[in-house]
């Protein structure tokens, strides 16, 4: 299917599953997901220990399984996003985003001339060790290169429809538990206060027609947000599906 068909799809808001991988780095693993019908991973830079070697293979894993990759890195600066789309990542993941002119050098870090100012570096990792046309390998790379702002503090929530509206925004994903820590409710999220926050992020992708997305624990839950609005879901992580799958397992067993 390729990079650019699937952030095609993210854009025009179908249904795209996917998962965290915050623990696995095998070789097999890209493709596993890919066979169990996953759409992309999220390779997680936040709260894993994983360094851009790590990433630069995972990317790589990825690519070959035709699985898209989008990269969480630990804080919005030029080092951590040129750096990893240099890997190879297709897309990349900015946490504790607050502000439209926060978002907006993101953009500049992960776009090359005219939309941004990211370095120049071609016949690497990301055109597949290639040396083509640098305007085309320009062109190519902003084309398929995703953005994603995340949605996890109240400040970011109230300036969101600054945020949304910067240009090269592709989408937002909501953080729900550094949301619902941020407005004063940790893990409450029945509670009044985060489920207006919820409908706010919603409401404001739909009205700009963004795509919008954010983890679940389990099938229901995909199925309940995903009929509330929210087109890009992330399946758990390797850890959450691993755990839950033996403790399943041996709750069954030992019965």
């Amino acid at each position: 299917m390729g990079a650019l068909e699937t952030k095609k799809r993210i854009m025009e808001k179908e249904t795209v599953l996917g998962t965290f991988l915050i623990e696995i780095d095998t070789p097999g693993i890209a493709q596993i997901l890919k066979s169990a019908g996953l759409d992309f991973a999220v390779l997680d830079m936040e709260h894993s220990g994983f360094g851009i070697d790590t990433i630069k293979r995972l990317a790589r894993y990825c690519d070959g399984a035709d699985l898209f990759s989008i990269v969480r890195v630990p804080v919005g600066q030029y080092q951590y996003v040129a750096r990893v789309l240099d890997a190879g990542a297709k897309g990349v993941m900015i946490p504790m985003v607050e502000s439209a002119e926060q978002i907006a050098e993101i953009v500049q870090f992960a776009k090359y001339h005219p939309e941004g100012k990211r370095g120049t570096a071609f016949g690497i990792a990301h055109d597949n060790y290639k040396v083509t046309d640098m305007s085309e390998a320009m062109k190519k790379a902003n084309a398929q290169t995703l953005i994603v702002s995340q949605a996890e503090t109240a400040k970011g929530v109230e300036n969101l429809e600054e945020i949304i509206q910067v240009e090269h925004v592709d989408m937002v994903w909501i953080g729900q538990f550094d949301l619902s820590q941020s407005l004063g409710v940790p893990g409450k999220f029945e509670h009044p206060i985060f489920v207006d926050a919820m409908d706010h992020v919603i409401n404001m992708c739909n009205k700009y027609n963004k795509p919008c997305a954010m983890i679940v624990p389990n099938v229901e839950q995909a199925i309940y947000w995903r009929d509330k609005g929210i087109n890009c879901l992330s399946y758990g992580t390797d850890i959450s599906i691993i755990s839950q799958t033996i403790q399943q397992a041996v709750t069954q067993i030992m019965k």
